[in-house]
């Protein structure tokens, strides 16, 4: 895709988003995690790497807005090739609704497909702790309404299936179709794939 050849019948790579991050960056994003708010990380130490790295950073920039800065220009490109690529290990900030890592709290469960420097899918190992999903809710509605001046509910369905521990252990992976068919196709924008009446 793209000139760009992964061979999905190889063995996969299996890479946390640190170690892409230190590979293809030179960025330690576990020390810019390190004393930091787990739901809402201090920015100042990856701006820093982004600057070094000469992407641009305003003051108002949250650390989810540079991480992605620097995921776009200097890491995606380059996954998935030669053999699909697995992310895993998100910072805990970007994976609302899974479950921490069970190796460093400031990380959590989620994992990403890459082929051809194209994400394909996105899934985790699925959070079920009642009290946890009430603060990260807690959190996301603060933030909206500062950012946007409203918020949505709280969704107390499913916040009442937590709470009575109906949820059992689950993970999963969303696949992208509209990707996977620009993929095979080669189409050059996702808007090709759109299935369409014939008029």
């Amino acid at each position: 895709y793209n000139c760009v050849e992964c061979d999905p019948f190889a063995d996969w790579q299996y890479l946390s988003v640190a170690e892409a991050f230190q590979q293809f960056a030179g960025v330690d994003l576990l020390q810019c995690l390190a004393d930091t708010n787990e739901n809402e990380p201090n920015p100042e130490p990856i701006k820093k790497e982004a600057e070094r790295l000469s992407i641009k950073c305003s003051k108002k920039d949250r650390f989810e807005d540079v991480f992605f800065r620097i995921m776009l220009e200097k890491i995606e490109p380059f996954l998935g090739t030669p053999v699909p690529t697995v992310l895993y290990d998100y910072p805990v900030c970007m994976a609302a609704l899974s479950q921490k890592s069970a190796t460093n709290p400031k990380l959590s469960e989620r994992f990403e497909v890459y082929i051809c420097g194209v994400e394909l899918g996105n899934g985790y190992t699925e959070l079920t702790d009642y009290r946890t999903h009430v603060a990260r809710f807690k959190h996301a509605q603060k933030l909206q309404k500062k950012l946007y001046g409203t918020c949505y509910p709280m969704d107390g369905e499913f916040l009442q299936m937590l709470k009575e521990e109906r949820l059992p252990e689950c993970t999963g992976i969303a696949i992208g179709v509209d990707r996977l068919i620009m993929l095979i196709t080669g189409a050059g924008n996702i808007a090709d794939t759109m299935w369409l009446p014939v008029r």
